[in-house]
């Protein structure tokens, strides 16, 4: 009985404690927001429906919207390369590009891929995931795309890691991994341990 009155106890307070790290701050605003990207240095976009580019300077206390040369304000997944700060955002038939931190926007690509839902990158490529399950790439950073394979399944999220492997997650359909740039794509299910391909 003591123990069980101190386990309660124990979540009671600790329980409470993790609650309040969380803190309601001000927007984005202007549509149901899709994404946040680090900027560095306390910046943060996000891109929010029919809204386009957001972008906070003071750790999401107030945004703005960051949409100067982006003509198409439907932005389905917005990255950042870590590494030149460079940023990318997809809609589904557009690339458009900013090197000034979405001061301003450039149109790189409107043809050789469709229906575009996230878009990521590696050392080598860029890649796009579209929502009919085809996979583009493209090799000169996004100015020219081409297919490069197909998956069965919606998919719900696509990420790269360290090694440069691309996973696509599907809705139905478990999980999808490449390992050479998208050209093969394995099925992960049961044998890979991911026992529910849901």
């Amino acid at each position: 009985m003591k123990r069980t009155i101190f386990g309660l106890i124990f979540l009671f307070v600790f329980g409470v404690g993790y609650a309040q790290t969380y803190t309601a701050l001000n927007g984005p605003y202007g549509g149901s927001p899709r994404k946040i990207v680090d900027g560095g240095g306390g910046t943060i976009y996000s891109i929010a429906q029919s809204s386009g580019v957001l972008k906070s300077t003071n750790g999401a206390a107030s945004w703005t919207a960051s949409n100067t040369g982006l003509t198409n304000l439907n932005v389905n997944d917005l990255i950042r390369d870590s590494g030149t700060g460079k940023l990318y955002a997809l809609t589904s038939s557009q690339v458009f590009t900013s090197t000034d931190n979405g001061a301003n926007w450039v149109l790189t690509a409107n043809t050789g891929f469709s229906s575009g839902l996230f878009i990521r990158k590696t050392s080598t490529f860029l890649f796009i995931v579209s929502w009919n399950g085809t996979v583009y790439r493209s090799s000169n950073d996004g100015i020219t795309w081409s297919q490069v394979n197909t998956f069965t399944g919606y998919p719900k999220d696509f990420e790269v890691n360290a090694s440069g492997n691309l996973f696509i997650v599907t809705e139905a359909n478990g999980v999808y991994r490449s390992t050479n740039n998208g050209l093969n794509f394995d099925a992960l299910g049961s044998t890979n341990g991911l026992t529910d391909t849901y």
